[in-house]
């Protein structure tokens, strides 16, 4: 069987939380990365990769988030729309290079202590990684 490397990708405008992991030797590298670094890191594996995009423009109500009032919630909704955007970039280009992949609409947030318990780690680590590596925590086991 050949070997094959997981990457989860919690898409954000500004650095999107990665993770990379390595089931023949158990290892899962946690990182953000802006949208180019990120292209050129996919670019870079000379082994077959499968990468696993949080995909919240799946959500038909796509912005969930409470606002106070209209300035914050239009802030709010353009943030929302651009990380969805970069999502579907991501997704183009898994395409267009054929490379294997798979969007998943967003799971929910999981805290440290969980994250910690459930991939047997220790440290911190912020929550766009940690939703990037939940995307991939299936291919664990």
């Amino acid at each position: 069987m050949k070997k094959t490397i997981y990457i989860g990708i919690d898409p954000d405008i500004t650095a999107s939380g990665v993770a990379v992991y390595d089931k023949d030797d158990n290892s899962l590298e946690l990182r953000t990365l802006p949208f180019w670094e990120l292209i050129d890191e996919l670019k870079s594996y000379l082994v077959p990769i499968h990468v696993v995009i949080e995909a919240g423009h799946l959500i038909k109500k796509s912005n969930w988030h409470g606002a106070a009032n209209n300035y914050t919630a239009a802030r709010i909704g353009k943030n929302v729309g651009s990380n969805h955007q970069i999502g579907k970039l991501l997704q183009e280009y898994c395409e267009k290079h054929d490379i294997s992949h798979e969007l998943v609409k967003p799971l929910g947030k999981v805290n440290q202590e969980i994250f910690n318990g459930i991939w047997e780690r220790k440290g911190r680590t912020n929550q766009d990684v940690r939703d990037a590596a939940m995307l991939i925590y299936k291919f664990k086991n």
